[in-house]
C-alpha cells in the first residue's frame, strides 16, 4: 500500500514538474518576443532551474513567491501565470468570504427559548431558586400570562417561561434541548440536593454522559457536560 502511495505521489510530482517547467517556458517565449527588439532572440526561453536537493524545478517566481510545491495547484489546460494559485491566496479569500457572511443578515443563534409551563409563579421560583437562573425580564403580557425570561449565567440565549396559546398540550412533555454544566456529576449532587428530581443518576455512554431532570410541570430535560 505505502509502495502504491509512494508510487503515485511520484506520478503526481512529475505531473506538477513538467507543467510548471511549461507554464515557465511559455512566459519566458511571451517575455522574449515582447523584448526581441532589446537584442534577444525571438522565443529565447531561459533554462529552467531545477533544485539540486529535491531534483524537481524551483518554484519560485514573481507570480508564486516562495511556495512549496505541494501547496500550488496548475491548471493542466491553460499554462499561464495566472493559472498557479497558491493556497495562501485561496485561504486569503476563504477568511475574505466567512467575514463577509458574518456581517450578512442571516441567523445568528438563538435569542429566547420558551419553556411551556401552567403555573408561572411556581415555575419561576424552581428555575430561580433551584436550577440558579436569574431574572432577565418579568413584565405583564396579558390577563392570563407574564412575559418572563431567565438569563443562565455566562451564556447568552435566554429562557422564556411562556405558554403559547393552544400549545398547552406540550407542557410536561420531553423538551427537545439539552443544558450543560462543567462536571455532571458534581451539577448532579448538586441539584439534587436543593430538591430537583432526576429520573436517575447519570449514564455514561460511547458518545457522552447526561442525567434526565424535571421541573414541577413535569418537563424533562437532558443536562450534559460541556
Amino acid at each position: 500500500m505505502r509502495a502504491q502511495q509512494f508510487a503515485a505521489q511520484q506520478q503526481a510530482n512529475a505531473f506538477l514538474d513538467g507543467a510548471l517547467r511549461q507554464a515557465c517556458s511559455f512566459r519566458h517565449g511571451l517575455m522574449a518576443g515582447a523584448h526581441g527588439a532589446a537584442g534577444l532572440p525571438l522565443g529565447f526561453a531561459p533554462e529552467v532551474q531545477v533544485d539540486q536537493k529535491r531534483r524537481g524545478s524551483a518554484i519560485v517566481t514573481d507570480e508564486v513567491a516562495h511556495q512549496r510545491r505541494e501547496h500550488v495547484l496548475v491548471d493542466g489546460y491553460l499554462f499561464r501565470h495566472y493559472s498557479i494559485v497558491a493556497n495562501s491566496k485561496r485561504n486569503e479569500i476563504d477568511e475574505s468570504a466567512a467575514k463577509r457572511y458574518a456581517r450578512s443578515d442571516m441567523i445568528k443563534g438563538f435569542k429566547i427559548v420558551s419553556i411551556p409551563v401552567s403555573d408561572q409563579e411556581r415555575a419561576l421560583a424552581f428555575y430561580t431558586e433551584k436550577l440558579g437562573f436569574r431574572v432577565h425580564t418579568d413584565q405583564p403580557f396579558n390577563d392570563k400570562q407574564r412575559w418572563i425570561e431567565l438569563a443562565i449565567p455566562g451564556a447568552e440565549t435566554l429562557v422564556g417561561l411562556f405558554t403559547p396559546e393552544g400549545h398547552e398540550s406540550r407542557i410536561g412533555t420531553f423538551y427537545p434541548a439539552t443544558f450543560y454544566c462543567d462536571n455532571l456529576d458534581r451539577t448532579y449532587e448538586e441539584l439534587s440536593g436543593r430538591g430537583v428530581v432526576f429520573a436517575g443518576p447519570p449514564k455514561k455512554e460511547p458518545w457522552g454522559s447526561f442525567a434526565i431532570f424535571q421541573d414541577p410541570d413535569g418537563n424533562q430535560f437532558v443536562l450534559s457536560a460541556r
